[in-house]
């Protein structure tokens, strides 16, 4: 009798241990991510490793996927992913590095998801570096859960906070809440200077945000005022603040670019110089005759 519940013990244990390798069970997701992640794991084995995670729940993966989310981008020269074919001839650190973000946006795929939602809210709390903020947060731009808020909105405002999580913050909210944190970003935007000013000001003026906000007098100034300040950095750059007068163009129902088929506006390699620099202009132009109206003073 002794004998025979020995041997049902042993087959019961057999088929536990089976499941918990074979479906998940932490430590084997986290054997897997470790080696996922590894940069001496062959390219082979990995492609068979991200194959694998792709396939065990999210909410077993993900948490523990987030250590190596954590890492953010490797040092030196960056590579540009093409998929995981092209990136055989990558350095294994960064076929680590887009080997485990494939696998984070494969869970993440799908209709927005209260459940990914709930977890993603979970993991923000434990993000521990920019790179892994950054990540959650996107997340929650598509699986987003009004529980959300109050956590970003703090990162947002918080002024030690990395810049990068800063700017996801206020993308999601805009999206999500919208014209509450309108100003909050907007005088952000304008403590900010060159790339991270311009990053904010195209939050504020994209046509789907705008179209829910109509458009705001200190916006307008602020677009202005970062083509003036461009200008003047580099005035002899034909391009300076180009984008900047086409994002205003579509903001305010404007027409500041020139008609680019114009024979002045061609050479062998398209448009020349001349298109940007008098889309530039006619820009400052329309902002000299209607800066009043905007409660600007010259």
């Amino acid at each position: 009798m002794t004998k025979y519940v020995i041997i049902l013990l042993f087959i019961a244990l057999f088929f536990l241990s089976s499941i918990f390798a074979g479906h998940g069970g932490l430590e084997a997701i986290n054997q897997l991510v470790y080696e996922l992640g590894s940069p001496g794991t062959s390219w082979q084995d990995r492609q068979k490793l991200e194959e694998r995670l792709k396939q065990l729940p999210s909410d077993e993966v993900l948490p523990i996927l987030l250590f190596e989310v954590a890492k953010g981008m490797p040092d030196g020269p960056i590579w540009s992913s093409a998929g995981p074919d092209h990136d055989k001839d990558a350095p294994p650190e960064w076929q680590a590095y887009y080997a485990v973000f494939r696998v984070w946006k494969y869970h993440l795929e799908g209709a927005p998801s209260q459940v990914i939602g709930e977890l993603l809210l979970i993991l923000l709390k434990e993000a521990n570096t920019p790179a892994a903020k950054i990540t959650v947060i996107n997340g929650l731009f598509r699986h987003w859960i009004p529980k959300a808020e109050k956590p970003i909105a703090y990162l947002l405002q918080d002024p030690n906070e990395d810049y990068s999580v800063r700017w996801s913050s206020a993308q999601v909210l805009l999206r999500h809440i919208g014209i509450a944190y309108h100003n909050i970003v907007l005088e952000m935007a304008e403590t900010e200077s060159g790339q991270s000013k311009y990053r904010l000001f195209a939050l504020l003026v994209e046509t789907p945000y705008a179209k829910r906000t109509g458009v705001d007098s200190d916006v307008v100034c602020l677009g202005f005022e970062m083509i003036e300040e461009e200008r003047k950095a580099d005035p002899d750059y034909d391009s300076a603040a180009y984008f900047i007068a086409r994002y205003l163009e579509t903001y305010l129902s404007q027409r500041f670019a020139p008609d680019q088929y114009l024979k002045k506006y061609q050479d062998k390699h398209g448009l020349n110089d001349s298109f940007f620099r008098d889309t530039v202009d006619n820009a400052l132009k329309w902002w000299t005759e209607n800066m009043q109206k905007y409660n600007k003073k010259k």
